[in-house]
């Protein structure tokens, strides 16, 4: 599998202000506006080298029981690869389970 570049980072938190804070002064940018996905679902900010921090609207949303569960932290790294199709069969051949 060839892989042109990491296309996003997805890192899941809780207080999504404080985070933003934090990871604007470690690496140096700017965070764009919440950008919402429903009424139950994750509120997201992402910034313009493909970093997006993502935390749950409420303490009882579904995503705030996932960050009680998993931690925070990374969630998903988007590649870009040359090729779709050889890149999602070699990763299932290698035992890797994808999510759809």
């Amino acid at each position: 599998m060839k892989i042109e570049k990491i296309a996003c980072v997805v890192i899941g938190v809780k207080d999504l202000d404080r985070a933003t804070k934090f990871f604007s002064d470690l690496f140096g940018t700017k965070f764009s506006r919440d950008l919402p996905s429903g009424e139950q679902g994750p509120v997201s900010r992402i910034d313009s080298v493909g970093i997006e921090l993502v935390a749950p609207p409420t303490p009882e949303a579904p995503f705030a029981k996932v960050l009680k569960h998993r931690g925070e932290g990374i969630m998903m790294v988007g590649l870009k690869v040359t090729n779709l199709d050889e890149a999602i069969a070699e990763m299932q051949s290698k035992g890797v389970r994808l999510l759809e």
